[in-house]
């Protein structure tokens, strides 16, 4: 077959360094990797293919098997998986479902839908796959190492072809163009011509001049019949076939040198931009399509974050660049949003203060000295500081001034440098040793407006007047931190203060703005194109100017800390703040807050006012170690969505294969569902939602959880459905996953519910016949039996009654004794206004019942818990009653321990202890003594502990105190001994007696106690409540707790908080 194409080729030159040299020529650069290797589950640190699958899987091919990257794990797959080969040497896709790999001993392998199949041949190939394509008819073609040519068609239909001429090793392949395959070699470049049958015939060499050994082609996605050719020796090849010319070639010597670097891999990205992979680092070409050209150029290596030996390179559908090194594992690169200089001579600090760029020439203050870049002088940099004429202060802001910049420092004053003769002078402002901690500076016409700790200095450079403002002046604070020029020939400035200021011909006049009790540190001030002011301050977050008032804007709405150290505005709707440890960006219109910190590489600590926006809008930082520039063209939202997929299905734990619908027989089963979004981006803040149909009744809430849980599935169809949101909030549309569908059982089906429908109707009448039948019969033998019974029934009842009613009377009587012997409630809300009394008995009348006193400047509080309940207990409780205030008024006992003393020794003696005939029974009591005045309260207890809260904003915590393990009254013979407790009240403190009928009371699902430590779990989760609301929870969740179950014991519960 005669082959007529017509071809051009066009040389590339890349340059080792940049078109232009720029700041990197003292300060390295560097980009936002994020690094993978082996500890993060890679199988080996080589990697030699990159791929994307339809669900967003990156696909890794290494020499010890290939892996699947979901942007948090790695799964990996070997020859165990179906591999034909663990050694992946090169890779093609062109169905989105389908990736097919080469390997290194001759072997092919297709990934398709996830699934691994390695492709059977008749013969070995026994050399290294050094090239795989997919046609347009889905044609697999692969070159081996030693000469084959390996078809593989859409049916796995495999054929091999010899093209070894003059032993020429074949090193790559590139897609058909009319018919031809184009194949690369060691020696040379051809256009290889198949028949109809597919089979190749004889070879067309192509002449490209300068480099025979061909390492890699690549096929233009986007420029009609281009090829791009990668050479051992001399660089970058476009290879450019046309027609209706004659055969000729021509090189063009394009602004892109590239020397003798070889070139490993070449890609094209959806912007036509080239990412050529070599052993001097990643190159990018930037593609203009204006011009139709590559105009720039940018180099990623060692220097500025990754490796310098690249095998590949692979862009995804979100923009990110995946690397893959020879030995350092995979890189990706997320975006150019920001770049990183750090000096690489330790002598010069990287704790950058400010900016001044002129020109091709850029100042940077320092913390000690400023530095001078200069790439088209014959010295590139200058460092200048206490060692050539300089002082090693901080340079807190840079002015030029015809050949002069002014500098002002942080505590050495002002400075002039002579650009021309790089001579310092040091410029006398005032007499004042706080004057020389400058701040800020800005020049209008001949005025020099400084702002220091001492106040604001204004100097006219012509005549040399100054003039001083300061608090004498009408300013609210001197220390002045920023200043801003103007439109209408003004300043605004500000201080320690809450206030703007402004200063128009000399005229002093304040905007407030925030009428708060504390001074604020506003620090730094931004004005928007609106003319409005955006304000940092340190403490007390951002404010927004909104007419003639301030919008807060603080953590509590997103932002990063509410301490802000600088702030700028960007051209693409954001205001920048930068705090320690990352930055805030702030939608001016949303108000929307995103933050950069170290989850997103940015974990510096930000320079007070260190910000500079250059003639090209970037914007400057300076941290605490090194300059930051964020590119604003680069910005912008990731408007790509997640793409979802199923991992994993689990019914009743046993995991079973992902397919649309699945089928199973009656049961009940639990089914787990766990799903991934694809976003690389920032995976770790992909967000998802996800709804069964037939089971929940509306979407989930918004996490970042992937699994889905559903304890009971029964009968029915089910469809489950997930989405996922990226980290700039846009969504996958709602995406069916799969459907369920649990057969019903039989007493379902439709035959069996007529069936037994038919039978129940004909049961039915049997049994009514039956039933009247023997109705009538009984009827009559019940009528007799019931007039008799009637008869005996009425007047037992009658009997019962009577009894019924005089014993209930009586116990009501009983209560109404109890209750008057109770004190008032008033008493304790007059000295404890936040105080409750939960007072619940079990019967009619109580064994628990409480006590309270005010004693001169006492006020003596009893929680009691009497031996027994009901009758019993409230007969105890009165008799007790009666002795608490024979103790408190004829004994004038207000000592805790003291009081119990006596009121043990009376109730043994009031009970007969020593008689026979006596009465066992005690009671149980905490005891507290609160002094009105001091807040200071003692207390002692038998058998009853007492629970302390300490309102404390370091350590607030509910305290359980111990008291005596004895009763009162019992037995004779058992020697008691109890101990007086105090503890200082402070404000907001809380004290609670309780007994022990809530602690013991039978409740919640399983039945059982609350026991003391639920019981004090309940009241530390309610001391944030006032004490009315305490009373009306312990209401509440006794009556929640203990259900339908009876109460076992009287329940009191007393709550007194100090204010």
């Amino acid at each position: 077959m005669k082959i007529r194409t017509i071809y051009t080729i066009r040389i590339f030159f890349l340059i080792a360094v940049f078109l232009t040299i720029n700041i990197n020529a003292v300060r390295s650069q560097t980009y936002q990797f994020s690094k993978y290797s082996v500890e993060q589950g890679l199988p080996q640190q080589y990697i030699y293919s990159i791929n994307q699958d339809q669900n967003g899987f990156i696909w890794i091919g290494t020499g010890d098997g290939i892996s699947k990257f979901d942007g948090i794990d790695f799964q990996n797959f070997t020859i165990k998986n179906g591999l034909a080969e663990n050694f992946v040497t090169c890779s093609a896709q062109r169905q989105k479902n389908s990736i097919w790999l080469g390997h290194n001993r001759g072997g092919i392998s297709r990934i398709k839908d996830g699934k691994i199949k390695a492709i059977v041949f008749d013969t070995l190939i026994g050399s290294k796959i050094t090239g795989i394509i997919v046609d347009q008819a889905n044609y697999v073609w692969a070159t081996s190492q030693n000469g084959y040519l390996i078809s593989i068609s859409p049916t796995l239909e495999v054929r091999k072809f010899d093209l070894y001429v003059n032993k020429k090793n074949i090193t790559s392949i590139a897609g058909k163009i009319d018919e031809n395959l184009i194949i690369g070699t060691d020696d040379g470049l051809f256009l290889w011509a198949l028949d109809k049958k597919l089979v190749p015939s004889s070879p067309l060499e192509i002449n490209t001049y300068h480099s025979k050994k061909i390492n890699c082609i690549t096929t233009s996605k986007y420029l009609k019949n281009n090829f791009w050719i990668g050479t051992a020796e001399n660089g970058l090849y476009q290879l450019k076939f046309t027609a209706g010319l004659k055969n000729k070639s021509r090189s063009e010597n394009n602004a892109f040198d590239v020397g003798n670097i070889t070139i490993n891999n070449i890609e094209e990205d959806v912007n036509n931009n080239l990412w050529i992979s070599t052993h001097l680092g990643l190159y990018k070409l930037t593609y203009n399509g204006k011009e139709k050209g590559y105009q720039e150029t940018v180099q990623y290596n060692e220097e500025n974050g990754i490796s310098n030996y690249i095998n590949i390179a692979k862009v995804d559908r979100e923009g990110n660049t995946w690397i893959g090194t020879y030995g350092e594992g995979l890189a990706m690169l997320k975006d150019e949003i920001f770049v990183f200089y750090q000096h690489e001579d330790n002598e010069i600090p990287n704790d950058t203060r400010s900016f001044l760029f002129q020109d091709s020439i850029k100042w940077f203050g320092l913390a000690a000295g400023f530095l001078k870049i200069a790439p088209n002088e014959k010295v590139k940099w200058k460092y200048f500081n206490s060692k050539n004429g300089f002082i090693d202060a901080p340079v807190t802001s840079i002015l030029k001034n015809g050949d002069e910049l002014f500098l002002s420092t942080d505590g050495e004053g002002l400075y002039r440098f002579n650009m021309k003769t790089e001579k310092f002078t040091k410029e006398f402002l005032v007499t004042s040793y706080l004057a020389n901690n400058i701040h800020k500076m800005v020049a209008f016409n001949n005025d020099l407006w400084v702002a220091t700790e001492g106040g604001l200095i204004a100097k006219n450079m012509n005549t040399k007047k100054t003039d001083i403002y300061n608090t004498r002046t009408g300013l609210k604070h001197n220390s002045i931190y920023d200043i801003k020029l103007l439109k209408d020939g003004g300043i605004v400035l500000v201080s320690h203060s809450n206030y703007l200021t402004f200063i128009k011909k000399g005229v002093v006049s304040h905007l407030l703005v925030a009428d708060i009790d504390q001074l604020m540190d506003i620090v730094a001030i931004e004005i928007d194109e609106n003319n409005n002011f955006w304000l940092a301050t340190l403490g007390n977050g951002i404010y927004k100017q909104e007419a003639d008032s301030f919008i807060h804007i603080s953590s509590d709405n997103g932002l990063k800390s509410d301490y802000c150290y600088s702030i700028v505005s960007d051209n693409k709707n954001g205001v920048w703040i930068g705090h320690r440890g990352g930055l805030s960006r702030i939608s001016k219109e949303s108000l929307k807050i995103e933050v950069f910190d170290a989850k997103k590489g940015i974990n510096d600590d930000f320079n007070k006012d260190a910000i500079y926006v250059d003639k090209e809008k970037n914007i400057w930082f300076g941290t605490n170690k090194r300059t930051i520039k964020f590119n604003p063209k680069k910005f912008s939202q990731n408007i790509i969505p997640p793409v979802v997929s199923i991992k994993n299905i689990f019914i009743s734990d046993e995991k079973i294969p992902i397919q649309q619908r699945i089928t199973l027989p009656y049961n009940k089963y639990k089914i787990k569902i766990e799903f991934i979004g694809i976003s690389f981006k920032q995976p770790e803040s992909v967000k998802y939602q996800y709804f069964l149909e037939g089971y929940d009744l509306d979407w989930s809430e918004s996490s970042s959880e992937n699994t889905a849980n559903y304890p009971r599935i029964e009968d029915g169809t089910y469809t489950f459905y997930v989405k996922a949101c990226n980290n700039d909030g846009f969504c996958s549309e709602k995406t069916l996953a799969f459907s369920i569908e649990v057969a019903a059982p039989f007493w379902k089906k439709w035959w069996f519910i007529i069936s037994a429908f038919i039978t129940l109707i004909i049961l039915s009448y049997y049994i009514i016949k039956r039933r009247d039948r023997v109705q009538k019969e009984i009827q009559k033998t019940l009528e007799t039996e019931l007039e008799k019974r009637t008869k005996e029934v009425v007047n037992k009842n009658k009997e019962l009654e009577a009894k019924n009613n005089n014993i209930t009377d009586s116990i009501n009587y009983a209560l109404r004794i109890q209750k008057s012997i109770l004190p008032s409630k008033n008493l304790m809300k007059a000295h404890f206004p936040d105080s409750f009394v939960f007072y619940q008995p079990r019967d009619i009348v109580s064994g628990d019942f409480y006590w309270y006193e005010k004693i001169g400047n006492k006020f003596i509080v009893v929680c009691a818990d009497c031996t027994g309940h009901g009758v019993p207990g409230a007969f105890m409780s009165m008799i007790a009653s009666t002795l608490f205030k024979e103790i408190a008024y004829q004994y004038e006992i207000t000592d805790p321990a003291s009081f119990l003393y006596k009121l043990d020794e009376l109730l043994k003696n009031t009970l007969h202890k020593s008689d026979k005939s006596s009465v066992h029974d005690g009671l149980d009591l905490s005891i507290c003594v609160f002094d009105l005045e001091t807040n200071y309260v003692s207390f002692s207890g038998a058998y009853r502990p007492l629970l302390i809260y300490r309102n404390n904003s370091e350590q607030s915590k509910l305290e359980r105190i111990k008291t005596s393990s004895f009763s009162i009254g019992g037995d004779d013979f058992i020697q008691k001994e109890f101990i007086t407790f105090g503890e200082q009240l402070q404000k907001g403190d809380i004290v609670y007696l309780f007994t022990d009928g809530f602690p013991d009371q039978f409740g919640g699902e399983d039945g059982k106690k609350l026991y003391l430590k639920g019981f004090m779990s309940l009241i530390e989760n309610s001391v944030d409540l006032n004490m009315d609301e305490q009373h009306l929870l312990l209401l509440h969740f006794l009556k929640d707790w203990k259900r339908d179950r009876k109460q076992v014991d009287d329940v009191l519960v007393m709550g007194i908080k100090i204010n």
